[in-house]
């Protein structure tokens, strides 16, 4: 029988796969998110002023109640395949009703 084996990364030496445990990886330093760049606002209190630090823009976000377009998924809804079946059924009933109605049935 075969037996699957992973060289592990530090010793090099080979283990079983069952046995095998990955080890976390290490920070060697901190993760420094830069700055924004800056840019010039085409709405709002302060239109046509540059904006150049991310606490700017989030004074000028909430002060005109603004949100960033792809970064908020919030709003974003998974359609539920079965509130559509039952509203596609119920408007062929609506149509065949209408259709009967009409045609004095």
């Amino acid at each position: 029988m075969r037996k699957k084996w992973i060289q592990d990364p530090k010793t090099h030496k080979l283990v079983p796969a069952s046995q095998y445990c990955r080890r976390p990886r290490e920070r060697k330093t901190a993760h420094i998110m830069p700055d924004i760049k800056p840019f010039t606002t085409v709405c709002g209190d302060i239109a046509g002023q540059e904006i150049s630090s991310r606490s700017q823009l989030r004074e000028f976000e909430k002060r005109n109640n603004l949100i960033q377009v792809g970064n908020d998924k919030s709003y974003v809804e998974r359609p539920d395949p079965k509130k559509q079946e039952r509203e596609h059924r119920e408007s062929i009933k609506r149509d065949l009703l209408r259709a009967r109605r009409d045609l004095n049935v």
